[in-house]
């Protein structure tokens, strides 16, 4: 269920249960796809503008946010981001380097 953001302006705000022990893991800029539920093939991108304890404030378009009613459900779905991917080879990679 996304809501409106207070102080944020142009962003819905999303309520992502277990963030602030960082399960899951969503960092500011990651890649956010929304899907009404009941619409088919209504999809929807965004962005994740801002990261709070419990909460990530995503940016869409303003046609998306403008027609959005508040408290619809939605199915959210997050993209890993490919900066995130490399830190997680370079890390693999900095490992492998390391003497045994």
């Amino acid at each position: 269920v996304l809501s409106t953001s207070m102080g944020k302006p142009g962003c819905l705000r999303l309520r992502v249960d277990g963030l602030a022990e960082k399960r899951p893991s969503v960092l500011k800029g990651d890649t956010v796809t929304v899907n009404l539920l009941g619409q088919g093939k209504s999809v929807h991108n965004g962005r994740a503008a801002h990261i709070d304890m419990e909460d990530v404030h995503l940016e869409f378009s303003d046609e998306f946010v403008k027609s959005y009613i508040p408290n619809t459900k939605v199915e959210v779905y997050f993209v890993l981001s490919r900066g995130a991917l490399n830190v997680f080879h370079n890390g693999i990679s900095c490992v492998q380097d390391l003497p045994r």
